[in-house]
């Protein structure tokens, strides 16, 4: 077994429990985190959820942090496709963004009312 990733909203922080359950913080200096993602190079992708100034920040295994996209009203949740693509739900834009491992954005669906978590099935499915 792996550690585990909190993301701790109002610490503003994500906290790594290892499986012998030591916890220590990973990423500290967030905005009300909320989802969290890995991509297949092991970055970890935290939705920071703060009030019309959500980021999508990137935290490389050794902990160092970069902003990856901006823009949005509200995000939530993230998971990335098959391809590399990172998926984000935007609650109060209600959509759902695509985002390209480029960094490239475009609106995947909209006119959701509040969309929250997502995941993809082993077909590529896309669930909301």
């Amino acid at each position: 077994m792996g550690d585990l990733y909190d993301a701790d909203f109002f610490g503003n922080r994500i906290v790594k429990i290892t499986p012998a359950g030591t916890a220590s913080i990973f990423a500290s200096g967030l905005a009300l985190p909320r989802g969290l993602a890995f991509d297949r190079a092991g970055n970890l992708f935290a939705a920071n959820a703060a009030t019309s100034a959500s980021t999508i920040v990137k935290i490389t295994p050794a902990g160092v942090k970069s902003t990856f996209a901006t823009g949005f009203n509200s995000a939530t949740h993230l998971a990335f496709d098959a391809s590399g693509n990172l998926f984000v739900t935007d609650f109060h834009a209600g959509t759902i963004v695509k985002i390209t491992p480029v960094g490239v954005k475009s609106t995947f669906a909209s006119g959701l009312s509040g969309p929250w978590s997502l995941a993809f099935d082993g077909s590529g499915n896309l669930f909301v």
